[in-house]
């Protein structure tokens, strides 16, 4: 199975490199800019799969037929019924300082919720306390039409604009023809020494592979409307590295040449984090980047690839309030585990399969299961018909609930293991054979595990199973509180 196959770090930068070149070479050319694989984001093993082919001895790439067919489908059914922008202020105040959002809607509960689930209170503050008028746009990354979530944000009376998934079939149209005539010349254009550049070259022109780019042009689309509508001075988007970000940029600096783009560091780095560290060609760069805490304003603000683009805390919603102090556990106690997967099916099977060794070999201790708001455990395939030990629960709760009784909390690539440092569990790495890890906490002296006979040495161990002040500190810094404040320093400066 190509899946399977694990990319080592070598290898991980050899793609990064060969990416760069590729993404170089198409300078300007939104189409070209728009195709995801051309941005590895970070060394996560989900990232990395679509690379897999370049190292299988076939050197063979296998296209996702079915997937490209369901998203024919939706796509059909948007353009049929998703394609309208609704609660588009009527009257823009050209004269304001308008500020447009780009946040996401990935769960439709969200709907009920003032706040921003990754901007936070950040609209209402500027509201209140500055000349700036935002519009928060949302991308859609939900199951349900954007004009259903529309109509659940206008009887919550929350203002706010979700994308539609279509721009209307002449415009999806054009859209597509654009991206093949792109796509066509390029990748018949240009040739390269290079062997993974090659072969990621030659993979571009697969239907799987380019209309994957498709998602970032209409977003684009539409972000171009809405500027030129609005008259728009500043732009602002969640920044993790994928291709749509880029886009975003450049489709608003097309509506509006002046406008000041920025982007806001959200979420946690890894340590090899890849897209989101380099510029490209100028017109998709951000002119400043916001970061969630100290921590990542240290990495970015060191970073050579960034030339020169500058850096500052914002904060973010996630940080904590508190002041904790640090932990240790009475390992003669029966101890509760919380494990916390990313929402991803292979990180499901990986946190699955140990939490049942878990439970058998320690049956007095508790387990928690708690799945991402992504994922339910309960829905994929490999659970059905799986009946659990009587010491596992699959959590329903709050995760502030879910933090009250457990002692442990099992991680791998989760920003959710900040919040539960700072909800005083202790924190326990899960490793898997062969992989780069994907610990957000690599730098710090913490408890990592590949098997249960390791978790049998550190809970036996009283002096292993200590929550370290440094720890504390690192998760205090990682997310600071969010400060508008920050953010209006920046725009003044900017001189608008």
């Amino acid at each position: 199975m190509i899946d399977s196959i694990l990319i080592d770090l070598q290898q991980y930068k050899t793609v990064c490199k060969a990416c760069d070149k590729i993404l170089d070479a198409a300078s300007d050319v939104d189409e070209v800019v728009s195709i995801p694989m051309l941005h590895v984001v970070r060394e996560h093993p989900q990232c990395l799969k679509l690379y897999n082919f370049i190292f299988n001895e076939e050197k063979n790439f296998k296209s996702r037929s079915v997937n490209l067919l369901k998203k024919a489908l939706g796509l059909t059914k948007s353009i049929l019924f998703d394609s309208k922008i609704n609660n588009i202020p009527l009257n823009f105040d050209k004269d304001s300082r308008n500020l447009i959002i780009v946040s996401h809607i990935t769960n439709p509960n969200q709907c009920s919720n003032i706040d921003d689930e990754y901007f936070g209170s950040l609209h209402n503050n500027l509201l209140k306390f500055s000349n700036i008028r935002p519009i928060i746009l949302l991308i859609n990354q939900t199951s349900v039409s954007s004009k259903q979530l529309s109509k659940d944000l206008s009887k919550n009376k929350i203002d706010r604009i979700v994308i539609p998934k279509s721009s209307g079939l002449l415009n999806e149209l054009r859209i597509l023809f654009r991206l093949l005539i792109a796509v066509y010349r390029f990748t018949r254009s240009k040739i390269f020494r290079d062997p993974v550049a090659l072969s990621i070259l030659n993979v571009l022109s697969k239907p799987s592979i380019f209309l994957s780019g498709m998602s970032a042009l209409r977003i684009g689309f539409f972000i171009e409307k809405i500027v030129k509508i609005s008259d728009s001075k500043y732009v602002f988007t969640t920044y993790e590295g994928h291709s749509r970000e880029r886009i975003i940029f450049s489709s608003a600096r097309k509506a509006n040449k002046d406008i000041l783009c920025y982007a806001y560091q959200h979420t946690v780095l890894n340590k090899y984090q890849h897209s989101l560290t380099r510029n490209i060609h100028k017109k998709y760069n951000p002119d400043h980047i916001f970061c969630c805490g100290a921590i990542t304003h240290s990495i970015l603000s060191s970073s050579n690839s960034l030339n020169g683009v500058e850096t500052s805390i914002l904060g973010s919603p996630k940080a904590s309030l508190g002041d904790l102090q640090s932990k240790t556990i009475d390992n003669n106690k029966n101890l509760t585990f919380l494990f916390l997967p990313e929402g991803i099916e292979s990180e499901y099977q990986i946190f699955f399969k140990f939490i049942l060794e878990c439970a058998n070999v320690f049956p007095k201790s508790r387990f928690v299961w708690r799945s991402h708001p992504l994922l339910d455990l309960e829905k994929l395939d490999f659970f059905k018909e799986k009946i659990l030990p009587a010491n596992i629960t699959i959590s329903k709760n709050k995760f502030d609930d879910d933090l009250k009784l457990p002692d442990i909390a099992v991680y791998r690539g989760t920003n959710a293991i900040i919040r539960a440092v700072m909800g005083n569990l202790i924190p326990i790495y899960l490793k898997t054979k062969a992989e780069i890890s994907i610990d957000i906490m690599s730098v710090l002296e913490l408890n990592r595990v590949l098997s249960i006979s390791e978790l049998q040495s550190i809970i036996h161990n009283p002096q292993l199973l200590v929550n370290k002040k440094e720890t504390v500190k690192f998760c205090q810094d990682y997310f600071r509180p969010m400060n508008y404040k920050s953010f209006l320093q920046v725009v003044d400066q900017n001189g608008f």
